[in-house]
């Protein structure tokens, strides 16, 4: 872990430790330059065995200790990415990790890394995301199963032209049509002029704190996701998709229109265009 935060290619990165657990160890071996803040531990971040993780309806800024958030939501966004260190994950079932939580929410994920069952890092771009119930600026309403409506998505920068190194923020929403039954993953892709799969996210809704097997009839959701465009990416015309499939075997869901109609498996949202190195774009 400390090799790969101390060589990050992550533009301008801000470090935080979720808590304490790690703040001994980056202070004797980290040797890297980028800034790093310890976070107040979070009263409410265990629960015992006979408690209900909260619904997944719940503002978690609402389960945040108020000198937890307040240093990400100002320096983060101060700084072009951010790294959360993670001392548990989805293998431990009394722990709700507030931060993480909140942050998948506010915020828009690049990747997640597990280096050993207690540790973990979670980057993210410091744009904020839309408020989940925001109407998305670009429309689309296609139909994903016949559970699912993707109303739109946000996209900052906008559709157009782009260049190396840029950071795609991308924000889309979903609503449940019904009670959805199945555990679907999202998985969301910079495709490359010749076709193939440049960049990818693949994980379940909200960084895997909104399972779509916990959808509600009229939920909306936002599930919030960012690229970093490598330095040397080659100039031409990329596009965005999105697909949702089951978690378990991979079988992507039908996306049809209005009508009915299936038109494929995934659902392009938009393209971008690569600069050349030198175009003046910022």
């Amino acid at each position: 872990m400390r090799l790969d935060i101390e060589n990050t290619s992550l533009p301008d990165p801000v470090i935080f430790l979720n808590n304490r657990t790690y703040f001994d160890y980056m202070l004797n071996y980290y040797k890297g330059d980028d800034i790093w803040y310890t976070l107040e531990l979070n009263p409410d971040e265990l629960i015992s065995d006979n408690e209900v993780f909260p619904d997944t309806r719940v503002n978690p800024l609402d389960l945040l200790n108020k000198n937890s958030w307040s240093p990400v939501d100002y320096f983060g966004r101060q700084h072009a990415t951010m790294i959360l260190v993670m001392e548990t994950g989805e293998y431990h079932l009394n722990t709700i990790r507030s931060m993480e939580w909140w942050m998948n929410s506010e915020f828009h994920a690049i990747q997640k890394r597990t280096y050993a069952e207690n540790v973990r890092t979670v980057s993210f771009s410091g744009i904020a995301a839309p408020n989940r119930e925001t109407t998305p600026e670009f429309r689309l309403d296609a139909f994903v199963g016949d559970e699912i409506l993707l109303t739109g998505y946000d996209a900052d920068p906008p559709p157009g032209l782009v260049r190396p190194g840029n950071i795609l923020n991308l924000s889309i929403q979903w609503q449940a049509l019904k009670n959805v039954g199945g555990r679907y993953t999202v998985g969301t892709y910079l495709m490359s002029p010749k076709g193939v799969i440049e960049a990818q996210n693949d994980s379940e809704p909200v960084g895997g704190f909104w399972p779509t097997n916990r959808w509600k009839a009229g939920d909306l959701i936002r599930h919030n996701v960012a690229f970093v465009l490598p330095n040397d990416l080659p100039p031409g015309h990329y596009a965005l998709w999105t697909v949702m499939y089951l978690t378990g075997d991979g079988a992507r869901l039908p996306v049809s229109d209005a009508t009915a109609t299936t038109i494929r498996d995934h659902v392009e949202l938009y393209s971008i265009e690569v600069a050349r190195t030198g175009i003046g774009i910022y």
